[in-house]
């Protein structure tokens, strides 16, 4: 034979030179349903996605199913570490407190009969905090937190032997918490009571219901301290609404 042509050539020698791909398979991430013509339209009628690949690689639903599996259990660990993570977390009397902007705005409206005239009695209620879980409001926390907040804003006589003309009685009524939840939502209801201690008259008498929430990024790791957060903030914001209800308070002159 004579020689071929250069064209001819050079097409032949690409030929072998370029590997030949294998035609493509299906593989579909559910089972297919059978059609009319025997299982050939499976591909065709499966209810889910297909992927089509190459005969010499591996399918790609099986090479992403371990990896979803270990993604699963990464955000179930994840999820367990966020509501166990840390011990029982007792809410503090300072987190309680009326702020310092709150108190000298509180002062300039504490009536006059009122002023160094308050005091107070022994709080009622209130839980104290489980060691391996949760948050809780103590009677004693509570306590100490109204009467910081009272001498915030002058109403605490300057010393305890002198005497009061008005009795605060304070009762922790409730306090709602979640079992589990992302954002913390606290609710708490506190009695008061203001007593004219001469004749045990009541002047004042009230349940206060507040509500606070602590998002999951203040405290990812802890739903403790996200409890203990909004145990906080419900209870400080229910002294401020109950101080705001004293000093609205009309008082007769003392005889």
């Amino acid at each position: 034979m004579g020689r071929l042509p250069s064209v001819l050539v050079s097409l032949r020698d690409r030929s072998r030179r370029v590997p030949h791909r294998p035609a493509p398979q299906r593989c579909t991430l559910g089972p297919a349903r059978p059609g009319k013509d025997g299982g050939k339209s499976n591909a065709r009628n499966s209810p889910l996605p297909i992927v089509v690949i190459g005969r010499s690689e591996r399918p790609r639903c099986a090479t992403l199913r371990p990896i979803m599996a270990k993604f699963h259990l990464v955000l179930a660990a994840l999820a367990l570490g966020a509501a166990l993570g840390g011990c029982g977390t007792p809410s503090q009397s300072m987190g309680m407190n009326i702020t310092q902007g709150d108190a000298l705005q509180l002062r300039t409206w504490v009536p006059d009969a009122l002023k160094f005239n308050v005091e107070l009695d022994h709080v009622k209620g209130g839980d104290p905090t489980n060691r391996w879980w949760g948050s809780r409001v103590s009677g004693m926390a509570l306590e100490q937190a109204l009467e910081d907040s009272l001498r915030s804003v002058g109403m605490l006589p300057v010393s305890p032997a002198t005497p009061a003309r008005f009795q605060l009685r304070t009762e922790m009524v409730s306090l709602v918490q979640p079992i589990v939840a992302a954002d913390t939502t606290v609710t708490v209801t506190i009695r008061y009571q203001l007593v004219q201690k001469s004749d045990g008259k009541v002047l004042y008498e009230r349940d206060v219901r507040t509500r606070a929430t602590t998002d999951f990024t203040d405290a990812m790791l802890s739903q403790p301290d996200r409890m203990r957060m909004s145990n906080e903030s419900a209870v400080r914001q229910n002294i401020v609404m109950a101080l705001r209800d004293l000093m609205a308070l009309r008082f007769e002159s003392a005889s």
